[in-house]
């Protein structure tokens, strides 16, 4: 599943797709157009905190699926989200 984001339909400021595993691990990769742009999740209870990436090709292993993902930007505000499994 993938989510994208911006400041209109015409201006994409992010994106963030995932993929689960059969081992219970899900791979998260995504991009941002803007520098310090996190993510954040809880995975297994447990909230956690990565960078999106500013250039393709990173991508961040988690060792359980998260259901949901917060875009965050420099500033702390919450430039979207996405959700499902």
């Amino acid at each position: 599943m993938c989510g994208t984001g911006g400041d209109g339909p015409d201006e994409l400021t992010w994106s963030l797709c995932r993929l689960s595993l059969d081992d219970g691990r899900q791979i998260v990769v995504g991009r941002s157009t803007q520098a310090d742009t996190t993510v954040r999740a809880t995975v297994s209870g447990e909230a956690i905190e990565f960078p999106l990436a500013t250039s393709p090709g990173d991508a961040t292993v988690l060792d359980s699926p998260a259901a949901a993902f917060v875009i965050v930007d420099a500033d702390g505000n919450e430039v979207g989200s996405t959700e499902g499994a």
